[in-house]
């Protein structure tokens, strides 16, 4: 497409009744392929570097094992910003634990000065969250913290590889967890990390033989699906027949918690699922994980969100979150701010653009009020993909659908 004016009468009307079923032209996150692989070229610092290390099934089961390694549950508060995602909190419920909401800054980071007024007789511990990759210096709030004896939990969701200060992210907190699904080319996988505390006796498994061809499987499939591993498509014309009779002959005499456990493994699923937390990464995300170039992947993300932030930063009706990228910094996404979201939305959609808008549902009671800040980023922050998969074509047509959809706002 062209980066003229967007006809939103004519190019959305045909998918606004089922645009969020419609699969993304772009893949939103990291696709396996052959590129990946290959000799580390240069050290990049991630969570992985950080003492002691725990594999998950995804971050949000990371969390509630450090929440439970911490002794925290029935009778105690736990703070976390009320920029979030109801991923963040579902542990903290699941443990028995309150929920306490502080309010951000417009940069994101925490606001130390009014983190007492959020604190109670009961808080344990307090969450700070890398939002998009760009890391937060944690001395202060690691000071904070030791000053008033709190668990300090670094949430590296969103920030996998990178260092402040020299300092490894994810080594001020006494605890910190990652989602390694949002930058390896995995379908599913997290994991704690402690540079503080012993994990030895946090009990972890693989799981199933059929938890682990479902994600070998998934991971195939999702490259074939964006024109990658071209090759493998051949055997995957016939997976869905093997997958059907494997999975019929798994579920004879299963209970439905047993069945649920099957069906609800997916790296997307942004429920919690108490089912999962003993389980660790699938052999395949491990074995990926091992085998490619991280050095790779930190290159390619810096190199996508530099091409970018040059082509959006001077545009009508939006601007980059963030108008530099530092030197320690590997971006998750590319996060722009939206002069107006709710026009934009449906036909960045429609196009097939796998916009996010990280924020957008809250934990209930949350809101303006809450944090005014938090509550305009939820509306107005769009992400953008910027990870090592995409190619330089189909960066180049996001950048000119997005321009176009911008022109095209009356």
């Amino acid at each position: 497409m062209n980066s003229g004016s967007f006809d939103s009468q004519n190019e959305t009307a045909f998918c606004m009744s089922d645009f969020v079923k419609r699969k993304p032209k772009v893949s939103a996150r990291p696709i396996l392929s052959l590129d990946v692989f290959g000799k580390e070229e240069s050290k990049c610092p991630a969570v992985l570097d950080v003492g002691q290390v725990k594999l998950t099934h995804n971050a949000r089961t990371a969390l509630a094992h450090a929440l439970r390694h911490a002794n925290i549950g029935h009778g105690a508060s736990v703070m976390l910003p009320a920029y979030h995602c109801p991923a963040m909190v579902t542990p903290i419920v699941w443990v028995g634990a309150e929920p306490i909401f502080y309010p951000i800054r417009s940069d994101t980071s925490v606001d130390i000065d009014v983190l007492p007024k959020y604190i109670r007789s009961d808080t344990r511990a307090i969450i700070a969250v890398h939002y998009f990759g760009f890391i937060q210096d944690m001395r202060s709030l690691r000071k904070f913290c030791d000053e008033r004896k709190l668990i300090l939990i670094e949430d590296c969701a969103h920030a996998f590889f990178g260092s402040v200060n020299g300092q490894v992210i994810g080594s001020s907190g006494d605890y910190a967890i990652a989602s390694i699904m949002k930058f390896l080319p995995i379908y599913e996988g997290g994991c704690l990390v402690s540079a503080r505390r012993s994990l030895e006796d946090i009990k972890i498994s693989y799981g199933g033989l059929f938890l682990q061809l479902k994600s070998a499987l998934n991971t195939l499939e999702i490259a074939c699906e964006y024109g990658r591993l071209p090759l493998v498509n051949i055997f995957l014309r016939v997976k869905s027949w093997i997958w059907n009779r494997l999975k019929s002959k798994h579920d004879e005499g299963k209970s439905p918690k047993q069945l649920d456990l099957f069906e609800n493994t997916t790296g997307d699923d942004y429920k919690f699922d108490p089912n999962l937390i003993g389980l660790s990464m699938s052999w395949s995300s491990i074995a990926v994980m091992k085998s490619m170039s991280f050095s790779y992947a930190c290159e390619r993300r810096r190199a996508n969100y530099k091409v970018l932030l040059n082509a959006l930063s001077n545009i009508k009706g939006a601007q980059p979150l963030f108008d530099n990228l530092p030197d320690n910094v590997y971006p998750q996404v590319f996060p722009m701010l939206m002069d107006f979201p709710d026009k934009v939305f449906k036909p960045l959609k429609c196009l097939g653009i796998p916009i996010i808008r990280f924020g957008e549902y809250r934990w209930k009671g949350v809101d303006a009020s809450t944090c005014p800040v938090s509550d305009e980023l939820s509306r107005r922050v769009f992400q953008i993909p910027c990870h090592q998969s995409l190619t330089p074509e189909e960066l180049r047509w996001m950048i000119d659908s997005i321009i176009s959809v911008l022109n095209g706002i009356r």
